[in-house]
This record gives structure tokens, C-alpha cells and sequence, in this order.
């Protein structure tokens, strides 16, 4: 559960918490505040409130619907514990640790989403390999240009399903729709596809 991703979205709500948070507490006590963090709406919290807003959004998106409570959980959590143990050095640190989590999560999706997939376990039996090309040549035929072997795109196309599905993942496949920005399946499908039309 705690992949890169997940950690630098925790980061992202605890950097967001503390700036939120310090002003108010660091008067209570005494401690050092600086200047951006005064005043009444000071702009660093509408940015450290929509971050958090962010990060909790893209917790759900990445995982399970509890991953947002296991984030705003070890956010707080962070926060609470840093705040009064660095107190005025936790101010540059949250300003330098919200862009510095946001490219982590950044550069894991850019990785996720270019990381080929390990390969499926199970190979299709010959006899509904054979039928699955049959059939995906009587339907690609009237919707490929000319030039184009429909039996050779489906003979890729089968191939490629069969090495990315396998046996083990043909559920996900059938329910899987070949799109970029979809679920797992959806994007797996999408560059086997995309790999023997184009």
C-alpha cells in the first residue's frame, strides 16, 4: 500500500497541514513565524488548502476509497508530530517539501503509466486462439484500410493479448475498454492495441 506514490501524497496533505496550521499555533506559543504566514488570508494557505484538496482527490484516484483516510490519517499525524518538534525550521521545509512531493507523484505517474506490465501468467489454448482470430478477421475486415492484413493485425492483436492477459488477467481483458486515461486493464489494452492498428 505504500507505494512512492502514496507516501508523496501524504507529503503533500502534511506540507499542506502545516502551512494551514503553524501561524496559528506558533503564536500560541511564542515560536517564530515568517512573514508570508501573517496576515489575515495570507495566499500561501489558499495554496496549501487546495494542494491538500488535490492531494485527496488524487488518493482516490490512484487506489482504493480509503486510501483518502489513510492519507488525511498519516498527514495529520506528520504534521502534529513536526510542527512542535522543528517548529520554526518546519516553515521552509513544508514550502520546499510541497513541490518537491508533487514532482514525486508526478514522475510515479509518468513511470507507471510508460512501465511495461509484467507478463501474464497462462497461455491461450490453440483452439480459442484460432477462433479469436477468425473471428477478429470478420470483424476488422470492413473497418481496415486497404493496404491493411486483417489477419495480421489479429494475429498481433492475439499475440500481444496473450502475452500482456494471458489466462490469469482474462477477466480484466474482456472488462477492460482500450482507453489512455482508464483503469490499469483500460490502459493495458489500449497499448496492445494501439501497438498492431497503427
Amino acid at each position: 500500500m505504500f507505494q512512492p506514490v502514496a507516501v508523496a501524497l501524504i507529503a503533500v496533505f502534511a506540507c499542506g497541514v502545516v502551512l494551514l496550521t503553524y501561524g496559528g499555533i506558533a503564536r500560541r506559543y511564542g515560536w517564530s513565524v515568517g512573514s508570508w504566514l501573517l496576515g489575515p488570508r495570507p495566499a500561501i494557505a489558499v495554496v496549501a488548502l487546495l494542494t491538500m484538496l488535490a492531494s485527496l482527490g488524487l488518493s482516490v484516484w490512484v487506489g482504493p476509497w480509503w486510501r483518502i483516510l489513510v492519507t488525511v490519517a498519516f498527514g495529520m499525524t506528520a504534521a502534529s508530530m513536526f510542527i512542535p518538534l522543528l517548529r520554526g525550521l518546519i516553515q521552509p521545509i513544508a514550502i520546499l517539501g510541497l513541490p518537491i512531493s508533487w514532482l514525486v507523484v508526478l514522475a510515479t505517474f509518468s513511470v507507471a503509466r510508460n512501465k511495461p506490465t509484467a507478463r501474464a501468467v497462462g497461455h491461450w489454448p490453440h483452439e480459442e486462439k484460432t477462433a479469436y482470430v477468425d473471428r477478429c478477421v470478420l470483424e476488422m475486415a470492413p473497418q481496415l484500410p486497404s493496404p491493411r492484413n486483417p489477419r495480421q493485425v489479429c494475429n498481433c492483436l492475439a499475440d500481444s493479448l496473450e502475452a500482456e492477459f494471458g489466462m490469469s488477467d482474462t477477466a480484466a481483458m474482456m472488462a477492460a475498454q482500450p482507453d489512455p486515461r482508464g483503469t490499469k486493464a483500460d490502459r493495458r489494452l489500449y497499448r496492445v492495441v494501439t501497438s498492431c492498428v497503427r
